[in-house]
């Protein structure tokens, strides 16, 4: 049997908290339902009766400016998630949800989910020439 290489791994990208910015990582464990620690967080409208609870950045895009990360990269699953705010503070994931609730008019909710909250597939792959041509528009 023969091989061909298609491709390397360049990068590997989790997002803690879904519609927020994510992080890289060294390695990420990989299963059925997707990368450890990824979108284990999601942000819901209380009264969603679309049927999509996500409160995401296709509505929300200032959400892409919070950098969420784990304290203990090693172990996302058991990991303490802490907020980098556009005006630079730290907090924890819990105080974010505070400081949300003060900007969105409708109730939210904090969720934590064991295999995270995708919209489509768990694992998406991006090539570089793609990502370049994303670039250049």
């Amino acid at each position: 049997m023969t091989h061909t290489l298609v491709g390397t791994v360049k990068e590997i990208n989790i997002y803690p908290v879904k519609s927020m910015r994510g992080v890289s990582v060294e390695y990420a464990d990989v299963y059925w339902y997707g990368l450890n620690g990824d979108r284990t967080y999601a942000f819901i409208h209380d009264d969603a009766a679309s049927g999509f609870p996500w409160l995401t950045a296709r509505e929300h895009p200032n959400l892409l400016q919070y950098q969420p990360y784990f304290v203990d990269s090693v172990s996302p699953l058991k990991s303490e998630v802490r907020v980098l705010t556009p005006t630079g503070d730290d907090i924890a994931l819990t105080e974010l949800q505070s400081e949300l609730a003060q900007v969105y008019p409708k109730p939210i909710s904090l969720l934590k989910l064991m295999r995270g909250a995708f919209d489509c597939m768990p694992v998406s792959i991006i090539s570089s020439s793609s990502l370049s041509t994303f670039e250049n528009l």
